[in-house]
């Protein structure tokens, strides 16, 4: 019965991950992130997201969403909001 319950939870736990990442990546690609005041507080949670994630798999998927939403935006808007500099 321990080893069924213990399986339950990992499970709950796997899912509840694989929502929170989802939620977190469709927040991302949200145009109004753009505008947004709470740019600074969203991309420090991504990042800390990104570091403790466990998946290579996405951290690999995020790497080449950040890359392209790089590319997509002004190279001054992405230096404003990724914090990047150009020197």
């Amino acid at each position: 019965m321990a080893k069924v319950r213990t399986k339950f939870v990992c499970d709950s736990s796997q899912n509840i991950s694989e929502r929170y990442y989802s939620t977190l990546y469709r927040k991302l690609l949200d145009p109004a992130l753009k505008a947004s005041s709470k740019q600074a507080a969203f991309l420090n949670l991504l990042f800390k997201s990104i570091k403790r994630d466990e998946s290579e798999r996405r951290i690999q998927v995020w790497d080449s969403t950040l890359i392209v939403l790089l590319d997509v935006y002004a190279i001054s808007a992405s230096t404003q909001i990724f914090g990047l500099s150009c020197n």
